[in-house]
């Protein structure tokens, strides 16, 4: 796939996973008149998270801590930012113990996920079922802020010599892969380093966008391969982007060529459609249980707009 890629649909899985995990409050404790007096009470941000302050060439600070992340306007009057990390950590304490790995998972900001996945590896891996692992590795994988900063870190967990793989998949890309060629042409778009990364798409509009997405750090690439279809981690169907997860050494005969000429101004969404069809791929129609079981996208649908590092 391309050196970048866009958000996730799980947005609102992962909404209501968070809020379902916020424990009862009152209505006292969120009445406007304390959060009024909280934003404007004079309270610096704590020392222990100066670290996490990142200046920005324009605008005002970010705060990137694993609990919080958002502008920091005033570094003076942070007591709201105080009273979210105190009860996100409680609460990721809480679950950590109770053995709700997902929760624990998703009290963490996006790109403190893997972070937080590796602790739970660590302190508590004979807990945590293959199928768990893997389930929680892929919605981590979709949702951070950038995998390409994590590459390292990925490869190895998606290395495991864990069982139930599958589970990496949800039923109907199982099904679709498992109906895919033996031998797969896929692409890679980057305009950096080498291109390097697990990441792979069969959609050459796919790869050509996301090159010209990075194109101010290079020029526009494209690396055209092919691969074994037994070789694959994963497909990806949820980003309309027709992805393969694929591991590193599995792509052959790579060939790196210029993207295409014309720099896609248009979003992700506008610039593939209609949506690739990988039932074309397919060698091996669907049953029509299957058929009914995981209807064929309508042509045109809505997809990621704003597309995030890959």
């Amino acid at each position: 796939m391309p050196a970048k890629s866009s958000p996730r649909k799980s947005t609102r899985r992962r909404k209501a996973i968070a809020a379902s995990a916020l424990p009862p409050t009152s209505p006292e404790a969120f009445a406007m008149e304390d959060v009024e007096e909280m934003q404007n009470r004079h309270e610096p941000l704590r020392k222990k998270y100066m670290r996490y302050v990142i200046e920005r060439h324009e605008g005002p600070p970010m705060l990137a801590h694993p609990f919080c992340r958002q502008l920091a306007f005033d570094l003076d009057r942070c007591a709201l930012i105080h009273r979210e990390i105190d009860e996100l950590s409680a609460m990721a304490a809480e679950f950590l113990q109770q053995g709700q790995w997902e929760d624990f998972i998703v009290c963490h900001t996006p790109p403190h996920r893997i972070a937080a996945f590796r602790k739970l590896l660590r302190t508590h891996a004979a807990k945590l079922s293959d199928e768990e692992y893997w389930r929680n590795l892929r919605m981590i994988y979709e949702e951070a802020a950038n995998p390409s900063a994590h590459w390292v870190t990925f490869r190895q967990l998606f290395r495991s010599r864990r069982k139930k793989r599958e589970h990496l998949m949800n039923p109907r890309e199982r099904d679709m892969l498992r109906r895919l060629p033996d031998s797969l042409t896929v692409y890679r778009g980057y305009a950096r380093f080498g291109g390097e990364g697990m990441s792979w798409t069969l959609d050459r509009r796919v790869a050509d966008w996301f090159a010209h997405r990075d194109s101010g750090r290079g020029e526009p690439r494209v690396i055209t391969g092919e691969v074994r279809r037994d070789d694959v981690l994963a497909l990806i169907t949820t980003t309309n982007e027709a992805e393969l997860l694929v591991p590193d050494g599995s792509v052959t005969q790579q060939v790196h060529g210029p993207a295409v000429e014309d720099d896609p101004k248009c979003s992700a969404a506008e610039y593939m459609q209609p949506p690739f069809d990988i039932e074309a791929l397919c060698v091996q129609p669907a049953s029509p249980r299957q058929a009914r079981r995981y209807p064929a996208r309508r042509r045109g649908a809505s997809a990621r707009a704003k597309p995030r590092p890959r």
